[in-house]
């Protein structure tokens, strides 16, 4: 995640969290529970305005799944400290868009010429 404010980590709770919506029901079935939350924490932050997270291949997977993203942030200075700020977006269209992406990544780049 890279902002525009430094991020303060000094109470240790910068985290991302992937709503994931309960499947529809199958006819005649109770409405299933939707299953857990993804939860990742932040492992570092980097040039005091990224937060950098590990295990890319998990959070992609969450991203797949969920229908919202949820990172929970702090900025320096905000004194007294009033705890963490969510900053919520959207996954709709990211499958499709991970899917170009990885397409694309193993493309040569335009202004690469072969002969």
């Amino acid at each position: 995640v890279v902002t525009d404010s430094e991020i303060d980590a000094s109470f240790n709770d910068l985290a991302l969290n992937v709503a994931i919506e309960a499947r529809r029901p199958v006819r005649g079935q109770p409405k299933p529970e939707p299953p857990p939350s993804p939860h990742f924490v932040a492992e570092r932050i980097a040039d005091r305005k990224n937060v950098v997270f590990k295990d890319g291949a998990a959070i992609e997977e969450a991203f797949r799944a969920g229908s919202t993203a949820t990172f929970a942030l702090r900025f320096w200075p905000i004194w007294p400290s009033v705890g963490s700020i969510p900053v919520e977006i959207s996954l709709k269209g990211f499958s499709k868009i991970a899917d170009e992406f990885a397409r694309c990544a193993g493309q040569p780049a335009a202004s690469t010429t072969t002969r």
